[in-house]
Order: C-alpha cells, then sequence, then structure tokens
C-alpha cells in the first residue's frame, strides 16, 4: 500500500513539473506561450460632443459618438500595440442591423453614427484577438427618443385640436345661454 501511494505522489508532481514546463517548438527550440491574455472592451459614448452616462438616451438623429479601448484586464493598459480591426454593430428594435469595422490605434477606436429609427438599439464593440490576446465583446443599450420640438409640436396641435373641438360643441349652449334678451317696457 505505501509503495502504490509512493508512486502515486511521485506520479502527481511529475504532473505538476511538466505542466509548470513551456512547450518547446522543435524547430527553434524556444518556449510556445500558449496562453492569451485576456482583454475587454471599455466603452464611452457620446452625443453631439457630450458625455453621456448610463442609462444611455439621445434624440433621433443626433450624432452618436462612440469611442473605446480594448485593455488588458491584468494591467488596465490599452493593447495590442498594433492596429487591429473591431466591429461594431449597431442593432435596433426594429429595422435593419448595421455593421461597420474601425481601425485601432494602440487599442483606442472612435466612430460616429446617427440613428435614423426611434426605440431601443444595441451597441456591439468586438474584436476577434491575436496570437497574443483573446478577443472581447462589449455590448451596450441605446435608447432613441423622438426629437424635442417634435413632441412639442405633436401636442401643440392635440392642443389646438382639443380646443377647437370644445368650442364647437359648446358654441350652440353658449349661444342659448348668453342670448339677449328684450326689455320689458
Amino acid at each position: 500500500m505505501m509503495k502504490l501511494l509512493k508512486t502515486v505522489g511521485v506520479l502527481c508532481i511529475s504532473l505538476l513539473l511538466f505542466a509548470m514546463v513551456p512547450a518547446i517548438d522543435v524547430g527553434s527550440g524556444e518556449a510556445i506561450e500558449s496562453v492569451k491574455t485576456e482583454t475587454e472592451i471599455i466603452l464611452k459614448l457620446y452625443v453631439d460632443g457630450e458625455d453621456i452616462s448610463p442609462p444611455y438616451s439621445l434624440e433621433v438623429d443626433s450624432s452618436l459618438e462612440v469611442n473605446g479601448c480594448i485593455t488588458d484586464v491584468s494591467s488596465g493598459e490599452p493593447c495590442p500595440s498594433h492596429d487591429v480591426n473591431v466591429t461594431l454593430t449597431y442593432i435596433p428594435q426594429y429595422g435593419e442591423t448595421i455593421t461597420r469595422t474601425v481601425l485601432t490605434s494602440s487599442g483606442e477606436f472612435h466612430h460616429a453614427f446617427s440613428p435614423s429609427v426611434i426605440g431601443r438599439w444595441s451597441v456591439t464593440a468586438s474584436w476577434d484577438g491575436d496570437e497574443e490576446y483573446e478577443g472581447a465583446t462589449k455590448t451596450v443599450g441605446v435608447k432613441v427618443t423622438p426629437q424635442t420640438w417634435i413632441v412639442m409640436i405633436l401636442f401643440f396641435t392635440i392642443g389646438i385640436i382639443f380646443v377647437s373641438i370644445t368650442a364647437f360643441i359648446a358654441r350652440p349652449y353658449a349661444k342659448r345661454r348668453f342670448q339677449l334678451r328684450p326689455k320689458d317696457g
């Protein structure tokens, strides 16, 4: 029994040591790093040049600026140092999905977009990763509302219609009630 435990112990230690030794490229003799660095995408949204905070909301046809950065999760530093493609996907609640590809500069990217459909949108930034870094995806929700002046005109028009209908209905009653009566005598 003791011999079996000793064999199992040696086997476990051997496996641990083997797992710690990096793989070697037979051709060059150099160590191969098989673990990729984890990344994340940080997004910052601006509407017509002004910084907005969650919950994100903007008026239809406003300029939505999507600024992002691919960062190394462990260090928080932008990565990779070379330019890579980031895919931006704009998905409206109703309508066609819009996809754009932008090139990073030291991990940072920028894109301007004007949503033309009212409703909820999702904005997704993703990249596939490379030999050194894992890919990452980040999605945020954006609410696109009607322009304020359109809403004001709509309420003003509804108010005018309401007053007009009320006046039209009340006119016969008002005429009878305030009719001038001839004086007696």
